[in-house]
């Protein structure tokens, strides 16, 4: 029984984070290329993760809604907006977190 809690201990909290939503930021860049997620860099003040990388967020592109999660990005990026991304409470890929749904705000 002792050796289960020892690995337990070893298990690093890759998926145990807090949800909701960040507060509101500028996108300052987007990482599109050939591996299974993209990443954005959002610069907000809260991020209820508390994930690692508390600026750095992802999605794999294969999830649901990934796509007009990509293009909402883009969208604010282009056209300076800010933006709130819900994250799920995962800490994924290098400490980021794992977003699962995008708001953008009016100028």
């Amino acid at each position: 029984m002792r050796g289960f809690v020892f690995i337990g201990l070893l298990i690093p909290s890759l998926l145990l984070a807090d949800s909701g939503w960040t507060s509101a930021g500028k996108v300052v860049e987007i990482i599109a290329d050939s591996d299974v997620r993209f990443r954005v860099k959002i610069i907000v003040e809260k991020n209820p993760s508390q994930c690692k990388e508390s600026k750095w967020f992802y999605r794999d592109y294969l999830s649901s809604g990934s796509q007009q999660m990509f293009a909402t990005l883009l969208e604010a990026l282009t056209e300076n907006m800010k933006v709130k991304v819900y994250v799920n409470g995962k800490c994924g890929f290098k400490g980021y977190s794992e977003l699962s749904a995008v708001s953008i705000l009016a100028k």
